[in-house]
């Protein structure tokens, strides 16, 4: 189960990251223009966060099972 719970929070920081990174691109570049940072920071959230839900929901699906 700790594996689990570190994997769920490793994920949330890649998340976390992606936010920082496309907030702290986009005040930086004030023409509005989109640079690869922003890009990366996207696919980060969007890829982590994916993984974030699928290992929470495995965490209650093997929990539900235990019990």
């Amino acid at each position: 189960m700790g594996k689990n719970i570190f994997g769920i929070v490793i994920a949330v920081l890649f998340v976390i990251m992606g936010f920082y990174l496309t907030t702290k691109e986009s005040a930086n570049n004030p023409d509005g223009t989109l640079s690869w940072i922003n890009y990366v920071g996207v696919a980060g959230i969007i890829f982590f966060g994916l993984v974030a839900i699928i290992g929470i929901r495995n965490y209650i699906m093997k929990s539900r099972q235990n019990n």
